[in-house]
């Protein structure tokens, strides 16, 4: 009966068009999906893929200079200008916390070729078994260039995500400061749910509101996708409450 009337409440909650999964993130098995596998729009969840991209194949302490590169993008940006110099650790953070479409050109030019960039953000896709993904920028805007995706594949780029720990550092920082800049992370989940390890949202007129999170609890550790989903924030946390509770 209790479970009846969850769902019942939960259905109420959620946007009708929404996608969704709850993910053990240390099995894989799903604990809850509506509509997991459909195509959609991810907006700036992309970043997620960006930053392992560049975590595994770029140093953290390498130094970047800024191109104009950065004028190809609009949006969500860090605002930094052509010719400062930021390490990939300082550019990670205003990806991940700020969102900086900017910061996604800089890495991507840099890390490698940028064609090259994209084809391993690609491949990295069919490795972790995200079969109805395809990455065209690192950035996640849909104007030109496209990335879809499904709340299944997102909750396996994510459990693999955190596995790397300066992927959980970065995308767990409230505020960065490098120089005369400072980032704040955008992900309001963090100081809501003590539990919270990581997470990244995404937004454009076209994909609706996007988020990829990730908590731990007791030892457990459980990954939620959720696309167009306006009410991210509150549902992400209903969900983690039940499914958490489930393990006791």
């Amino acid at each position: 009966m209790k479970k009846i009337l969850f769902i019942f409440v939960l259905f109420f909650y959620i946007n009708v068009n929404a996608s969704i999964v709850v993910m053990d993130a240390d099995s894989g098995r799903v604990l809850y999906s509506k509509d997991m596998n459909e195509r959609k729009l991810i907006a700036s969840t992309s970043k997620i893929m960006t930053s392992i991209i560049a975590l595994e194949n770029g140093n953290l302490n390498d130094k970047y200079i800024v191109g104009n590169e950065i004028k190809k993008v609009n949006g969500s940006m860090i605002y930094v200008h052509e010719g400062e110099e930021f390490s990939l650790n300082d550019l990670l953070h205003g990806l991940m916390l700020q969102s900086g479409n900017d910061a996604a050109m800089i890495i991507s030019k840099n890390v490698m070729k940028y064609d090259n960039f994209i084809a391993q953000m690609n491949i990295k896709a069919y490795k972790l078994g995200m079969y109805n993904t395809s990455f065209e920028n690192p950035h996640g805007l849909n104007d030109d260039t496209k990335n879809y995706s499904t709340a299944y594949d997102m909750s396996l780029l994510m459990k693999y995500a955190i596995k790397n720990k300066d992927f959980i550092r970065i995308t767990s920082t409230k505020k960065y400061k490098v120089n005369n800049y400072i980032w704040y992370n955008k992900n309001k989940l963090l100081s809501d749910y003590k539990y919270l390890i990581s997470g990244k949202i995404g937004y454009t007129k076209a994909s609706g509101q996007v988020f990829v999170s990730a908590a731990k609890k007791d030892n457990k550790t459980i990954v939620i996708a959720t696309i167009d989903e306006s009410d991210k924030f509150n549902l992400n946390k209903k969900l983690y409450e039940k499914y958490f509770n489930e393990y006791k």
